[in-house]
């Protein structure tokens, strides 16, 4: 390529993916719900993989997923050892505005649970300041998530 020519970028989707954008375990952050309570690193899991783990069990964790442009999320799964904890997800924005339910577990609404690929209640088409806000209950100090996945599709 000659030194004056530009290049067009040609990856599509999330990092070349078109149909999945993955959730690490460092995505995930604490709630406010227990100072001075963390989430640590879990790495003495046998055979198991590296997780995210929660220092109480009064503590939720949240993970922030960017959806890219062009894409609506559809579907997600959060990876995790315990099948009882919740999950609930939203549609933030980067910028102040109300948050819009994708997934709720309240009353009438059935729950969603780590470890179980579900659809989102509501279709959510990424925009400029748009972005997937995750919840997951935890219900013990040796709960741990791995991550996860939110699967696109091309809008």
């Amino acid at each position: 390529m000659a030194s004056n020519s530009v290049s067009q970028r040609t990856e599509l989707g999330w990092h070349g993916s078109e149909d999945r954008v993955k959730i690490l375990p460092s995505d995930f952050v604490p709630n406010d719900d227990r100072p001075g309570s963390n989430l640590v690193v879990e790495d003495a899991i046998a055979g198991a993989g590296h997780g995210i783990q929660v220092e109480h069990a009064l503590l939720e964790m949240y993970a922030y997923v960017v959806i890219p442009q062009g894409y609506k999320a559809t579907r997600f799964k959060i990876a995790g050892t315990d099948a009882t904890n919740k999950v609930q997800a939203w549609e933030a924005c980067c910028v102040g505005c109300a948050l819009s339910t994708l997934i709720d577990i309240g009353l009438g609404d059935p729950a969603r649970y780590v470890g179980t690929d579900y659809a989102f209640d509501d279709e959510m088409v990424a925009g400029y300041t748009n972005y997937v806000l995750f919840k997951v209950i935890t219900a013990a100090a040796d709960d741990i998530v791995y991550g996860g996945y939110v699967t696109i599709e091309k809008v």
